[in-house]
């Protein structure tokens, strides 16, 4: 029987060594997008839901000229101006969304949306990286008849988040609205008297001046 020497059997180890980590590391990816659009066990025992199930856009109303659409396991749009809007309706809650935006996008997540056939109002979570003042991340608040105004900017600080998945947590309690990008806070206000006390949760497709692609994902909800 031939002996392998020493150098030989480092060698051959080093090398198993290596492809196991290899194909560790691809099961691990390949777990990872499978978890995408699901619960974990921790959020199912904490009472957090799935808004989208990754394959339709059942509980979601189209409003605008946006063709909405679901595509490999994310909710997106290819043309026109609109928002995608729940079936229900929040107040105090907690939301986490994964969002990618092209560089020429203005998107946005709204919160706290006007029921149907009242005055358009809301809280918009931007995402526009390149906003002259409200870039992504900041709170801007909606009221029919006024100019958006950023109600709290990420300014001086701009994040970059073009072309790749981020992941915002947005909290509404009572008059308090923050907003955590990729587990940072970006911004937290309160409005006092509270204006925007419960609405819907609207996704928006094409805003001014960004008629750029936006994709959503793992959008989960707990209410407080």
């Amino acid at each position: 029987m031939k002996r392998i020497s020493w150098v030989a059997f480092a060698a051959i180890a080093c090398v198993s060594a290596v492809v196991l980590h290899v194909e560790g590391g691809a099961v691990a990816a390949q777990q990872a997008s499978g978890a995408a659009n699901r619960l974990t066990a921790e959020e199912q025992a904490q009472g957090w839901r799935l808004l989208f199930d990754g394959t339709s856009l059942n509980g979601w109303t189209k409003n605008g000229t946006a063709d909405w659409l679901v595509e490999d396991g994310v909710i997106t749009f290819k043309t026109g101006r609109g928002t995608l809007q729940t079936a229900d309706s929040y107040e105090n809650f907690q939301l986490r969304v994964d969002f990618w935006a092209e560089k020429t996008a203005n998107s946005g997540v709204f919160v706290r949306v006007s029921p149907r056939g009242q005055a358009n109002a809301f809280y918009e979570i931007n995402i526009f990286d390149t906003h002259a003042t409200a870039p992504t991340g900041s709170i801007i608040a909606v009221d029919a008849g006024k100019a958006p105004a950023p109600v709290m900017s990420t300014l001086p600080k701009r994040y970059d988040t073009a072309e790749k998945w981020n992941s915002f947590e947005i909290l509404a309690k009572g008059a308090q609205v923050q907003v955590t990008l990729n587990g940072v806070v970006a911004t937290d206000t309160s409005e006092d008297p509270l204006k925007l006390p419960s609405g819907p949760i609207q996704l928006q497709a094409g805003g001014p001046d960004g008629p750029g692609i936006a994709r959503f994902r793992n959008i989960r909800i707990k209410t407080l």
